[in-house]
């Protein structure tokens, strides 16, 4: 099955007939036309996954409200539609995007609610992507415009070009490579590896057992709700803060430049949770609180 007219292929929808729509945008000295389509489609087939390789635009998923699997598409251009596909093949739905070189105007943009349970995996290459509510395993690639995930379920994997990446309320483990833009996280739980070369970490509300970061620039921000059972943080430039639950440790803290600050944590060499920590430039501060025990 694959759908619709112009920048959507063959169209095999009789009652969701794609809009069409002509405007223009000025600029200095012209005037563009630019064209937009749009459709909606609800699939009935068995659906396990979706795929995306979409180009530029972005993509949106949701909850769906009745376990149906809705799609909607937007497209905009000004001289050459984007070529967009929807297919089902062995249950797995696979979107694609791709926009002619050189134009003023081309985008493509996906709206997906999806039940419970789905994968998504694929390539995003600009627009970025949002998730709400959405419960599935996610492994995206990411150019640029970054993700933002709320209150969602599932093993979260994403290589991010730029943009960063927003995760609040998510519960699975998860694994960020974010090389701009930085990673910001709230009350997540899952083990966390989190890997930025620029823009930081900043985490709070944390419950998750283990955490891995490393961080070339813009520091490291940790606040634990939770007592975790391993701590291992590389910064580069930056310096570290985290707050733990108040209590003994196995500390394992180095830093090359700004010292190092410890407050209500204590160190027990025999202790099986650990806080390791290393700083080249910036300093560290570790302190124990005892609300959170």
């Amino acid at each position: 099955m694959s759908g619709a007219i112009g920048p959507f292929g063959d169209l095999l929808m009789k009652t969701n007939i794609p809009l069409i729509a002509l405007f223009a945008v000025a600029l200095p000295g012209c005037v563009i036309q630019v064209h937009s389509a749009e459709d909606t489609r609800a699939l009935d087939e068995a659906i396990t996954a979706v795929s995306l390789d979409v180009d530029s635009g972005g993509v949106t998923v949701s909850a769906s409200p009745d376990d149906t699997l809705t799609v909607y598409r937007r497209a905009e251009w000004s001289a050459v539609p984007p070529e967009m596909s929807l297919e089902v093949v062995d249950g797995v739905l696979t979107l694609t995007s791709s926009c002619t070189a050189g134009q003023v105007i081309c985008r493509a943009e996906h709206e997906l609610q999806l039940p419970a349970g789905l994968r998504i995996d694929g390539v995003v290459g600009s627009g970025g992507f949002i998730a709400e509510g959405f419960i599935g395993d996610l492994n995206l690639n990411i150019g640029s415009g970054g993700a933002v995930l709320e209150d969602g379920e599932g093993a979260l994997t994403l290589e991010i070009g730029s943009g960063g990446v927003v995760v609040d309320g998510h519960r699975g483990d998860i694994t960020v490579d974010v090389s701009s833009g930085g990673a910001v996280l709230s009350e997540v739980t899952g083990e966390l590896a989190l890997f930025v070369s620029s823009g930081g970490v900043v985490a709070d509300g944390l419950t998750s057992s283990s955490v891995l970061a490393d961080v070339s620039s813009g520091g490291l921000s940790l606040d634990f709700d939770a007592r975790p059972t391993l701590i291992d943080g590389s910064v580069s430039s930056g310096g570290a803060q985290v707050e733990v639950p108040a209590g003994a440790y196995r500390l394992e803290l180095s830093a090359d430049s700004g010292g190092v600050s410890v407050d209500g944590v204590q160190d027990d060499p025999e202790s099986e949770d650990v806080i390791r920590l290393s700083v080249s430039s910036g300093g560290i501060s570790l302190e124990g609180d005892d609300d959170d025990r």
